[in-house]
């Protein structure tokens, strides 16, 4: 699903960066914590020309949701006018996109 979304999204000239988040384990086997909790697992930007040149994604395995951080992350960034959605298929990414006018530069996005 990651392949096929961002090398799709790339197509369309997005620059995707992996979000770094989760758990890492030192040499002595702790835990330790990177990223934000919940935060989405991919961040798009793009040529300010366009009113949206900034997304972060949440994508999932087909099948699968997003936790309860995982919304609560997305449902704060869109409260302050970030684009954060989640997808489990590039089918679902492209429908969402050619809903919310993405590929037209100076369109509102509609939250």
């Amino acid at each position: 699903v990651e392949y096929n979304i961002c090398g799709w999204l790339r197509s369309l000239g997005w620059i995707n960066e992996r979000n770094p988040v989760g758990q890492l384990f030192t040499k002595n086997g702790m835990p330790h914590h990177v990223g934000r909790r919940g935060a989405c697992d991919w961040r798009f930007k793009r040529d300010s020309a366009y009113r949206i040149h900034y997304m972060e994604i949440e994508m999932k395995a087909p099948g699968k949701k997003p936790d309860p951080h995982q919304l609560e992350y997305m449902a704060a960034m869109r409260y302050v006018g970030v684009v954060a959605v989640w997808f489990n298929s590039l089918a679902d990414c492209q429908e969402w996109y050619r809903r919310a006018g993405l590929d037209l530069p100076g369109k509102p996005y509609a939250f």
